[in-house]
């Protein structure tokens, strides 16, 4: 079960208090050109109600796409709802690799660590990609 750090999901058999934060969807896309096209994704919005689903979900396809073609070989980006979407309280955040070739993006709550978000999008980058 997913929890989020709103509900302070707290002790485990161990005792240890922990604090988790969802994590809507990540992905892998490959650069062509102005074009990103989709390698890998894995989404988890069962948080959402089976109504809002589709919504979400076209939401933080369209995010992560649009982060992945706009961000700048080995840079990260954070794009955040402006002014008039100021509801929504995701993130979304790309890193591109050094060649330009792959980007991995991952959809987040508002409260999530920036630092740990963009060691985790190293991580999931293709084998290669950070050579």
């Amino acid at each position: 079960r997913q929890m989020c750090i709103r509900d302070r999901v707290s002790t485990q058999s161990t005792g240890v208090l922990r604090f988790t934060m969802p994590l809507y969807s990540i992905s892998i896309f490959l650069r062509a050109g102005e074009q990103a096209h989709v390698l890998s994704r894995r989404e988890e919005l069962s948080s959402f109600s089976f109504l809002w689903r589709s919504k979400v979900a076209e939401f933080v396809r369209f995010g992560s796409r649009q982060a992945a073609q706009h961000v700048e070989p080995g840079q990260c980006e954070s794009i955040v709802p402006d002014e008039q979407n100021d509801k929504l309280q995701y993130v979304c955040h790309a890193n591109g690799d050094p060649q330009g070739l792959f980007v991995a993006t991952m959809v987040t709550d508002m409260d999530y660590p920036p630092r740990l978000v963009y060691r985790l999008l190293n991580q999931v980058q293709p084998p290669g990609a950070l050579a």
